[in-house]
């Protein structure tokens, strides 16, 4: 497991393996996504425009989900953060994400996005043809992040 991927010298900011991952599967998401648009001549600039709306619902919805998976934690156990002292949910740079609140999230800015882009049913159900296939692959990178931080690594013939 290697979560601290480098420190950045002079500052000494710890660049985490997690946070990387997550950054490059979705940028590759994005790409392959728009590469997709632009063959079929339809949605590229609208891929863009989502890209940045899919990563807030995403990110809000993956936090979301692990604070309601972990209510009693956040809520009764620990409410506030001993060392910074304000609420633990907003203590992010210490963990908290999960998949299923991040695809929801996302579901969400999807359905946000085409209702204010006025597509048509037809046009939004084409338009998430295009975007869906970032899906699988962001999740993956996300994957590949859990098992470098040592969260989610599967199976004991798994171990690193």
């Amino acid at each position: 497991m290697h979560p601290v991927l480098f420190t950045i010298p002079g500052i000494n900011l710890p660049v985490h393996t997690y946070g990387v991952m997550i950054v490059s599967g979705f940028l590759l998401s994005m790409y392959v996504c728009w590469r997709v648009a632009m063959r079929e001549g339809k949605f590229a600039d609208d891929v863009l425009d989502f890209a940045f709306w899919a990563l807030v619902g995403g990110m809000i919805g993956a936090r979301v989900y692990f604070i309601l998976v972990n209510w009693q934690q956040y809520f009764i156990v620990q409410p506030f953060h001993p060392k910074y002292k304000i609420p633990s949910v907003l203590v992010v740079w210490e963990g908290g994400l999960v998949f299923w609140g991040a695809a929801l999230g996302g579901l969400s800015a999807f359905v946000l996005f085409c209702y204010k882009r006025k597509f048509t049913l037809l046009e939004a159900l084409r338009f998430a043809d295009v975007c869906i296939l970032g899906l699988p692959l962001a999740h993956i990178f996300g994957r590949f992040g859990c098992v470098a931080a040592g969260c989610c690594w599967g199976d004991a013939m798994f171990h690193f």
